[in-house]
C-alpha cells in the first residue's frame, strides 16, 4: 500500500470498463467517441485552487431534503446503525452519500471492483460508470477497468436503505492483489474546495465546543450519556488535592495567565484588571490548603534509569526539548509546577485526577514512576519562575473568589462550590460577537466572560456552530469522534497510519542527544538497543478498525487487559481509559464494520482437527516456531516471537484474518510473516487439497478451541 499511495502528476485518462451484473452477464461500458473534427478529451489539469490531501470528500444529504454536510473520510466505507446519523449535521433517517476524490497509483493495473453492504451504490472513474449495485444487497455485481498510473478521478454514490442499518464497503482486486477493501493509502482529495471548507467550519466549531467544555457553563439539553457528542463528558483536573500536587507560586502564575505558561492551553484567563495578580495569589493560597505534600527523595541512579525510560517510551514525541506549542508541552517548567512526590504519583496514574487527560498511562511501577520523575525534574529549568513577582495570598479571599468565578463549572472542588450561572447555549445563538467570542481585546464586549486564546478558525468555527440549531450536539457520530480523538491523543506520534509515518522518526535525534548525556546502561540491563524504542516499530494503525474487534480493542485502549499481547517488546502501549469503547467502535465504523462484532458461526466444515495439523511443524505451516499457541511457547524464535495465536480469535476480525494470511505484506511491509498462498493454494496439498481458504478456516476453528482454554492468561 505504501508504494501505491504515491501521488503522481495531475491528469486523468478516459477509461474503458466492463461491469458484471449479479447474473454474471458482462456489460461493456465505453466512453463515447469525440465528435468529428474536435480534439480528443484532454486529461484534467490541476485547478489553480486545488490542494490535495489524503482521503476523500464525503458528502451526506438527507433524503427528506435540506440538510447536507461535507467532511473528509479516509475510506470509501460507512456503517450507520439504525436510528443514528451519518453526520452530526444531518438528522437520522434515509440519506444519500458520496465520496469524491482521486485514486493515486504509481503503476497501472487491470482492477476489478465490488462492494458489500445494504442499499444501492454506483462507482465512476473519470466520469465513466464502472460498478452498479442496485441493491438492496450490494454484494454480487463487479466492474473491471484499467486503472492508469497517476490520478484517476473517483466518485461513489450511495443510497441508504429506507430503514435499518446503512453499510457500504468498496473492494478491489488485481492479478497480484487478492480481494480487499480499497485501502486509504490510495485516496487523495481537494481540501481547497470552497463548499468543503465552509462545511469544515461547523465541524471545527463542534469539536471546539467539546474541547473547551462550553456546556459546563452554558447548559445544553444534549449530553454524552444520552448519545450526544462524546466530548460533552470531558472533565477538567480535580483540584481537591491541588495543594499537595502543585507549588503555590506556580498556581498563582497559571491562574493569572495560563497562556503565558503554556500556549494553546484550554484553560481561559478569568481575572482582569489591576487587582488580577492579587486575586490569582489569593486563589492559589486557597488551593494550597487542599491536600498535603509527601516526601520525595531520588538519587543519580534513579535519574539515569528515568532517562532510559523517557527515551525508550518515546516521550520526546510530545515533550520536545524546544519550547511549548499546542502539540508539544515543554518540560522546562515542571519543577516550578510540581511537588516532586506528586509528580511521581501523577506519572503512575495520570488520569486519576483528570479522566480525559491526554497524558498516557503507561502503568508504571512505583520505582519506574519515581525514576522518571527524577529524570524529568533534572531536565527542568531550575530557575523557572524565580524572577516572577510573587504576592502573598489570602486563602479566605481566594475561597470566595473560587466560588464567585465559576471554577466549579469545570473543576471538582468539594462541597460548597457550584457551577456558574451563565446563559444557556441556545440563548447564545446569534450573539457571537460578545462574551467568550469577543475579539481584538474588546474588554467591553467580553464583560466578565472568560478570555480564551482562540485562533481565527476557532472563532469562525464556534460562530458557525452557534448559527445552527445545535442539534449536532445530540448526535455522536463515532467515526468523526474517532478522528478527533486520534488527533487529541497524538496517536500519530508513535504509530504510522495511511501515508503518514510516525512522528517518533523525526524526534530520534532529540532522543539520541538525551542518551548521549547518560552513562551507558549495564550490559545486563541494556536490552533495548542504543537508541531506545526507536528501533522497535509500533503496529500500523492504517487498518485498525478492519483488523481488531472493537470489544477487544476497547479493553486494550483502556488498559483493562490482564496481559500484554507483545510482552517481549521494550516499548509498551499506554492506556487511555476515557471513552475507549467509543473510540474502538468509531474505528470499526470507519471501515464499514459494526460497533459490536456479530457472533461467529461455529466452524464445523472444514474440521478444526485439520487446523491443529496445519499449525504444526510436521506436515503443516510450522506456525508454532514463531508463535505461542495457548500455553505452548514458540519453538524456534528468530529475533523476536510473534503474538500468541491463542489470542487471535478474540483480537481479530475474521475477514481480516483471512486476508492477512493470503497477503501479509499488503498490510505491513515490515512484517516477517511469510506469504503461504499467493494464488489461493498452498504448498500443503495433503490437507484439504491445498485450498488456502479452507485451510485457513480450519486453523481459525482450531484457534477458537485454543481460546477456550483457561490455563493461560487471556
Amino acid at each position: 500500500h505504501a508504494t501505491s499511495a504515491t501521488s503522481q502528476a495531475p491528469g486523468t485518462t478516459p477509461a474503458t470498463a466492463t461491469t458484471t451484473a449479479a447474473s454474471g452477464t458482462p456489460v461493456a461500458i465505453t466512453p463515447p467517441p469525440a465528435p468529428s473534427g474536435t480534439p480528443a478529451p484532454a486529461t484534467s489539469d490541476k485547478p489553480a485552487d486545488e490542494k490535495l490531501e489524503p482521503g476523500l470528500t464525503f458528502g451526506v444529504t438527507s433524503a427528506a431534503g435540506g440538510a447536507t454536510d461535507l467532511r473528509s473520510a479516509r475510506l470509501a466505507a460507512l456503517y450507520v446503525p439504525d436510528q443514528e446519523s451519518a453526520s452530526p449535521f444531518v438528522a437520522p433517517g434515509p440519506f444519500t452519500a458520496t465520496w469524491e476524490g482521486y485514486i493515486s497509483k504509481d503503476i497501472w493495473e487491470k482492477t476489478t471492483f465490488s462492494a458489500e453492504g445494504s442499499g444501492a451504490l454506483t462507482l465512476t472513474l473519470n466520469d465513466k460508470a464502472v460498478l452498479t449495485c442496485p441493491g438492496p444487497d450490494l454484494a454480487g455485481p463487479t466492474g473491471t477497468i484499467k486503472v492508469d498510473k497517476g490520478r484517476t478521478r473517483v466518485r461513489i454514490t450511495y443510497t441508504a436503505p429506507a430503514t435499518g442499518v446503512a453499510r457500504a464497503r468498496l473492494f478491489w482486486e488485481t492479478r497480484d492483489i487478492p480481494r480487499e477493501p480499497v485501502p486509504p493509502t490510495v485516496f487523495v482529495h481537494n481540501v481547497a474546495d470552497k463548499p468543503f471548507k465552509a462545511a469544515l467550519k461547523q465541524h471545527h466549531g463542534l469539536a471546539q465546543l467539546g474541547a473547551l467544555r462550553c456546556t459546563k457553563c452554558h447548559q445544553s439539553d444534549a449530553s454524552a450519556a444520552a448519545g450526544g457528542l462524546p466530548e460533552l463528558a470531558t472533565d477538567a483536573p480535580d483540584l481537591r488535592e491541588a495543594g499537595g500536587q502543585f507549588n503555590v507560586a506556580w498556581m498563582a502564575r497559571w491562574i493569572a495567565d495560563p497562556q503565558a505558561l503554556r500556549p494553546g492551553a484550554a484553560m481561559p484567563r478569568l481575572l482582569h484588571g489591576a487587582d488580577a495578580p492579587q486575586a490569582a495569589a489569593d486563589i492559589a493560597a486557597f488551593l494550597a490548603t487542599l491536600g498535603k505534600a509527601a516526601d520525595f527523595a531520588a538519587g543519580d541512579e534513579q535519574r539515569i534509569a528515568g532517562g532510559y525510560i523517557f527515551t525508550k517510551l518515546g516521550c520526546v514525541a510530545c515533550h520536545a526539548p524546544a519550547g511549548d506549542t499546542p502539540a508539544h508541552i515543554s518540560l522546562a517548567g515542571v519543577k516550578a509546577k510540581w511537588q516532586p512526590a506528586a509528580l511521581a504519583e501523577f506519572l503512575k496514574q495520570p488520569n486519576k485526577h483528570y479522566a480525559w487527560i491526554r497524558m498516557p498511562n503507561f502503568g508504571f511501577t512505583d520505582d519506574e514512576a519515581k525514576q522518571l520523575a527524577a529524570f524529568v525534574l533534572s531536565r527542568a529549568d531550575q530557575d523557572a519562575g524565580k524572577d516572577a513577582k510573587v504576592l502573598a495570598g489570602d486563602a479566605a479571599r481566594g475561597k470566595a473568589l473560587v466560588a464567585s468565578s465559576g471554577c466549579a463549572g469545570c473543576h471538582q472542588l468539594g462541597e460548597g462550590f457550584a457551577a456558574p450561572a451563565a446563559p444557556k447555549l441556545a440563548e447564545l445563538m446569534g450573539k457571537t460577537a460578545a462574551g467568550c467570542l469577543a475579539t481584538g481585546g474588546d474588554d467591553a464586549a467580553r464583560g466578565k466572560a472568560p478570555e480564551f486564546t482562540l485562533s481565527g478558525p476557532d472563532i469562525s468555527g464556534l460562530r458557525a456552530i452557534l448559527a445552527t440549531d445545535l442539534a449536532a450536539l445530540k448526535r455522536r457520530c463515532l467515526p468523526e469522534f474517532a478522528e478527533r480523538r486520534f488527533a487529541a491523543l497524538r496517536c500519530a506520534a508513535c504509530h504510522t497510519r495511511d501515508t503518514n509515518e510516525a512522528l517518533l522518526t523525526d524526534y530520534k535525534p532529540a532522543a539520541d542527544k538525551i542518551l548521549a548525556d547518560l552513562p551507558p546502561k549495564p550490559d545486563a540491563a541494556n536490552t533495548d538497543g542504543a537508541t531506545g524504542a526507536f528501533e522497535q516499530p509500533r503496529p500500523l494503525l492504517t487498518f485498525i478498525g478492519d483488523k481488531l474487534r472493537p470489544e477487544w480493542a476497547a479493553k486494550f485502549i483502556a488498559g483493562e487487559l490482564t496481559y500484554r499481547p507483545r510482552p517481549w517488546l521494550q516499548m509498551r502501549m499506554p492506556a487511555f481509559p476515557a471513552a475507549a469503547d467509543l473510540l474502538a467502535q468509531g474505528f470499526s465504523l470507519q471501515h464499514g464494520l459494526p460497533p459490536v462484532t456479530p457472533a461467529d458461526p461455529v466452524v464445523t466444515e472444514p474440521p478444526a482437527t485439520f487446523g491443529k495439523d496445519l499449525v504444526s511443524p510436521t506436515g503443516g505451516f510450522n506456525c508454532a516456531a514463531c508463535h505461542g499457541i495457548g500455553t505452548a511457547p514458540p519453538t524456534a524464535v528468530f529475533e523476536a516471537p510473534g503474538i500468541n495465536l491463542g489470542y487471535a480469535t478474540q483480537r481479530l476480525q475474521k475477514d481480516y484474518y483471512h486476508r492477512w494470511l493470503r497477503a501479509p505484506l499488503r498490510f505491513d511491509p515490515l512484517t516477517r510473516m511469510p506469504q503461504f498462498s499467493p494464488d489461493g493454494t498452498t504448498p500443503i496439498t495433503t490437507i484439504l487439497d491445498g485450498k488456502a481458504k479452507d485451510q485457513f478456516e480450519s486453523i481459525w476453528g482450531y484457534l477458537v478451541e485454543v481460546a477456550k482454554g483457561t490455563d493461560f492468561v487471556h
